[in-house]
């Protein structure tokens, strides 16, 4: 999959800076983040896309994240998308992915607040990245430390 070492990666994750309000920031094996915002957790996941049939590309760009978010127990509500691609990309393609995320998106009534496309020289092929959030109640969150046997999430 093309994933740094463990070692590695926790050699990048050292220079994050610990914040109070950030309930789980960035660790290995934790594939969705949580912060406070008011009274509610905001559970945050990022993943890219590609590689993928071209037929699922959209449902698969926003799956990928949406799934972080709800095994923490919070129903993904909002998304970013950025779609990028090589410099002689049609725009058609970007279309074509583009429709198959918004109807990946409305079928988890998931609401797309913003996004990025380009086309770099420097690609030589699509890539999406998609980030998904949620909101959930602090008793409800469930998260890869905390996960039992038997936790049920619906």
């Amino acid at each position: 999959m093309g994933k740094l070492a463990n070692k590695e990666l926790q050699k990048m994750l050292n220079c994050i800076k610990k914040d109070e309000r950030v309930l789980v920031p960035p660790m290995i094996g934790y594939d969705a983040g949580v912060h406070r915002l008011g009274g509610n957790c905001v559970v945050v996941a990022t993943d890219p896309c590609m590689d993928v049939p071209e037929d699922w590309f959209g449902w698969l760009l926003i799956n990928y994240a949406a799934s972080d978010v709800a095994l923490s127990g919070a129903k993904p509500q909002f998304c970013t998308v950025t779609l990028l691609g090589p410099r002689q990309t049609k725009p058609s393609r970007f279309q074509k992915i583009m429709k198959q995320t918004c109807q990946a998106a409305d079928e988890l009534n998931i609401a797309i607040v913003r996004g990025h496309t380009g086309m770099y020289d420097s690609l030589r092929d699509t890539v999406g990245v998609c980030t998904v959030y949620g909101t959930v109640e602090p008793k409800r969150l469930i998260t890869a430390g905390g996960a039992k046997p038997g936790d049920l999430v619906l």
